[in-house]
Formats: C-alpha cells, structure tokens, sequence
C-alpha cells in the first residue's frame, strides 16, 4: 500500500529562451550532480534540451520548486543567463502504482518522444543508464524502484518498445512493468580509443577526461588491462601520467566501476555521445530548443 505522506510526484523545469542548452555537456555535468544532490530521493530524471523532468518523493510541492527554482537559478549565474532562467511546475501526487509507473516510463522516454535518439538507453543524462547499471555510482537503481513498481529484466526486443518509432508517445507496449533490456553483444575488438569511451560514458564524461585524475582514468587504465590493450608505459602516455601513477591505479579496488564501463563497451547504444554538443563561443538561437509537449499537463504552484 502507497504512503499517503509519501507519495511521488512529477516535477517539470523549462527553460527560458535566454537559458543555453541543458543537454549540452557542459551546462548537463554542471547541472546533473547537483541535481541529484537537491532530489536525492528521485525514481526517474532526465535532463533535455529545453527542461528537466523529475519523479521525486514527497509531498511537499512548494519546497520541491522552491529547491528546483533554486537550482534553475544559481544555473543562470554560473553561464550568464539575463534575467530568469526556467520556470518550475508540479504535478499533483500519484496515487497509484500505474500511475507511478506511467509517469516514471514518460521521463524515461522523453528523449525519444522528442525524436532526440531512437532508443532511451542513448540519452545519456537520463537514470534509465543508472537502472542499466551502466553508470558509475548510480542515482535510480532497481532495487528502489521495486518498492514502487514491477520491473521485468527482458531481452534487448524490449527496448524496440521504448522508442519513438514503435511507441504510442514513447511508452512500452506492456505497462505492467518496467522494461530493462540486456545489453547488445559486442561487435568490436576493444581498443584504446573504445574504452576511453566506454569509462567516459560510465561516468558522463568525455574521453579526453582520461588525462586528468579521476575514476575516468582509473576505468580506463583497469579495462585496457582487463582487454590486453597496450602496455603499461603506452597507458600511461595515453593517460599523460607517470608509470607510477598507472601501476596505483590497479592497485584500486572499482570493481563494480569496472562493470559499469563494461556495460557500456558492449552496448554501442550506451557509448553514444552525439547528443552532447560542445560549448560554442557564441550562443545563437538555432541553439536553443522550442518548447517541449513532453512535459504534458501539469498544475503550477
């Protein structure tokens, strides 16, 4: 039975057209920390060009936009945005657990609806990765959503049903249950540059973070090993760091990091970063996104 002092509600933050793109890499690894940090307790999150959507506990709507104008807010300092940045609204608590489900598969499947990619698990600001276990330290896991909907594990099959083109607006043909397809085989030899990717998407990065210290590196270094992929001395050139630092960072104990990458090293879907593009040195309104109908109806505060 549903905790009436306790029941989840959706939260939707869009952005003003002054507001950059949220989905671009570097407003999206400023933001989605944080995000976490204010909303710990969220059952799904996504983060799109225009918006936010959050499935969050509690039922206390004015300080959850309160909290998310807030967040919405110190955003527009931190990249110079005039004015107000985003305006924030909450839906009323769901009360069910179809509706919970529902709302949790309409954050999941914001990026398709929005023709963004064509499958979920290639968005990568999105828990649908963490509920993949192909992220590193995990918002959402499937064990906490359990407590709230049925989730099945399927075949890959089951993601052709959460995506744009196979879908009544993007959710699943069974609403019975969550799906959480296996991942797709590998069809690549692992070489250095794949597993840089493979470690940068493990941890919403970019390859390049490979050079810096950080658990990018430390994955990088343990899954070129794990492969046979280049020497010690060729990592460490890679890594631009000394052999000192690559023999302590096998040292290491980020098995279940190890894993994530792994993930994320077979499954093509989850090395996709085309939808992240790069800060410009000048922001124009081609940027810049309309505003979405994937927020749907919803009761302002």
């Amino acid at each position: 039975m549903l905790d009436a002092n306790r029941l989840p509600q959706r939260l939707s933050a869009i952005a003003f057209p002054g507001a950059p793109p949220l989905h671009r890499g570097d407003v999206a690894r400023w933001l989605w920390p944080r995000l976490r940090r204010a909303f710990p307790d969220a059952l799904a999150a996504c983060i799109l060009p225009n918006g936010v959507q959050l499935v969050h506990l509690g039922n206390e709507p004015r300080w959850m936009t309160r909290r998310l104008n807030r967040l919405m807010g110190q955003l527009g300092r931190r990249f110079s945005v005039r004015g107000r940045c985003a305006d924030t609204w909450v839906q009323r608590p769901l009360t069910s657990n179809a509706a919970i489900l529902q709302a949790i598969q309409q954050v999941i499947a914001s990026p398709c609806r929005e023709k963004l990619v064509d499958e979920p698990a290639s968005w990568v600001f999105s828990t649908y990765r963490d509920l993949l276990g192909a992220v590193v330290s995990p918002w959402v896991s499937p064990a906490r959503l359990a407590n709230w909907v049925p989730i099945s594990h399927l075949s890959t099959r089951a993601l052709a049903g959460v995506n744009s083109k196979n879908t009544h607006h993007g959710l699943p043909p069974d609403r019975n249950a969550l799906l959480l397809p296996a991942p797709a085989a590998a069809t690549t030899e692992p070489r250095l540059t794949f597993l840089a990717t493979a470690a940068a998407a493990a941890t919403r990065q970019t390859p390049a973070q490979i050079r810096q210290r950080g658990s990018t590196r430390n994955i990088f270094v343990r899954l070129a090993i794990l492969h046979g992929s280049g020497s010690h001395r060729q990592l460490a050139a890679r890594c631009d760091c000394s052999l000192r630092t690559i023999f302590h960072i096998l040292t290491r104990d980020i098995e279940d990091e190890v894993h994530a990458a792994q993930l994320c090293l077979e499954d093509p879907r989850l090395r996709s970063f085309e939808n992240l593009p790069q800060p410009s040195a000048a922001s124009t309104d081609s940027d810049r996104m309309p505003r979405s109908s994937s927020f749907g109806p919803t009761t302002r505060r």
